[in-house]
């Protein structure tokens, strides 16, 4: 959007011929303009490689159509395109407090999470555990890959799974590497992103 002599907008203005146009640019505030603009998309900087992918194949589908370039949503859905556009921050860690002080605890050391009644637990490979400030839905949300809720009230890290042990029913007992060799019985709604994740 920004460059020399003439904007982004400017300069469409000014053609003849309008392009398929993709918008870059490391701010949010022109993503109205440019929807009506017509854009086929809207790239927030620092750009994402699968992001830039999805945009390239969205590219690919408008040229090889006969029908006219999308335009894209305003309003509501707007707002939750420029939240799936943001690059996420990626945690490295999650804050506890233990009495006058606030630990940062690596995620790598982090064991599993577990719902115990009104508060949610942070267990670690070492047998520690903390209380946390989150919800299980939250954590859910906020964590990268590696954790996958395996119950309504528990968040394993699959990268510390040891071994994973048939149940009744279809359910699974999944055994972590930590200090407890602690087991975790996988309810029905979430066993199957186990066996997804696991290949089982």
């Amino acid at each position: 959007i920004e460059m020399p002599v003439l904007n982004g907008f400017e300069m469409l203005a000014q053609l003849t011929h309008l392009p398929m146009v993709v918008f870059a640019t490391a701010y949010d505030a022109y993503a109205v303009r440019a929807f009506e603009e017509n854009s086929i998309d809207y790239l927030l900087k620092p750009v994402e490689p699968d992001r830039l992918a999805r945009t390239i194949e969205r590219l690919k589908k408008v040229s090889n159509s006969s029908e006219p370039a999308p335009t894209m949503p305003t309003n509501v859905g707007l707002l939750q395109l420029l939240e799936q556009m943001r690059p996420k921050k990626e945690m490295h860690s999650i804050s506890v407090k233990t009495g006058d002080r606030i630990l940062l605890i690596p995620l790598t050391d982090v064991s599993y999470f577990e719902a115990d009644s009104k508060y949610v637990l942070l267990h670690t490979l070492d047998g520690q555990q903390y209380l946390t400030n989150y919800t299980i839905s939250i954590l859910e949300d906020k964590l990268p890959d590696p954790f996958i809720r395996v119950s309504r009230s528990t968040l394993l890290n699959s990268h510390h799974i040891r071994e994973v042990q048939r149940h009744l029913g279809g359910k699974y007992v999944v055994v972590l590497r930590d200090k407890k060799a602690s087991q975790h019985l996988t309810g029905s709604a979430f066993h199957d992103s186990l066996k997804e994740l696991l290949d089982l």
